[in-house]
């Protein structure tokens, strides 16, 4: 990660928190001018101040602090495609692990409904045996740069989404929503012994779906299906995780 985007990083964590902090010390306005019958019969304004009514928030909107786990299938399909257009006739690609994948965030409430997380989520790592033909003039350094660009771009990186909560109990909600994905990528490949590493960054746009399961007061449990709109295949992730609020 190169300084700039290790300052977008800082930036983007400083301002949420901030923005968190703030929320937190608002002081609840009150709701004044209640009309109380006297023992006459006749109807007497007066200015009592009555409490402040409280909406029931399901456990996930309030600040909260969320670990998962989840699992990346690697997209092999078109790894075939890519070094055929790249001059390699007949190769094939199969996948020989799948990515094991990790999150750590921070969820800040914007209203009843909605909230905004911010995340650092790492795809891990995937495996693939491609087996091709070489090409005529190329030598095994070039060869492996070639493998290495027809290989999937899986990302690591911040991911920030708006995320609307729907309640479905006071204990369950869906989850819904849409944001931005800042990631770095490096694809290896080594072709005789000589390995070759094709770096990549960019921003691209993220969706999530899923379910959250309140089990405590202060703990909950999510399961969630994120779509990563990656620049050559779309990248999904399954994971499932951990909420802790109230803090």
């Amino acid at each position: 990660m190169n300084i700039m985007k290790l300052k977008i990083v800082v930036v983007s964590t400083v301002a949420l928190l901030v923005f968190g902090s703030a929320q937190a010390k608002t002081p609840a306005k009150p709701v004044a001018g209640s009309f109380v019958p006297n023992t006459s019969g006749l109807a007497t304004a007066t200015n009592r101040i009555a409490p402040s009514a409280k909406i029931a928030v399901p456990s996930s909107l309030k600040r909260s602090v969320f670990i998962s786990l989840g699992k990346v299938e690697p997209a092999v399909d078109n790894i075939s495609g890519n070094l055929a257009s790249a001059g390699y006739g007949g190769a094939s690609a199969s996948k020989t692990d799948s990515s094991q994948s990790f999150s750590i965030g921070y969820r800040q409430p914007i209203n009843s409904l909605w909230s905004v997380d911010a995340s650092y989520i790492n795809t891990g790592e995937v495996s693939a045996s491609v087996e091709t033909a070489p090409v005529a003039g190329k030598t095994p350094a070039e060869t492996a740069k070639d493998v290495a660009k027809s290989l999937p771009i899986y990302g690591g990186g911040l991911n920030y989404v708006a995320l609307r909560h729907i309640p479905v109990t006071n204990k369950v909600s869906f989850l819904a929503g849409a944001g931005g994905f800042i990631w770095f990528n490096e694809r290896e490949a080594t072709v005789n012994s000589v390995k070759h590493v094709e770096k990549d960054s960019g921003i691209n746009l993220t969706a999530q779906l899923g379910l959250s399961v309140a089990i405590t007061p202060r703990v909950s449990v999510e399961a969630n299906v994120q779509r990563f709109f990656m620049p050559r295949d779309d990248v999904d992730r399954l994971s499932l995780g951990v909420v802790v609020v109230g803090f």
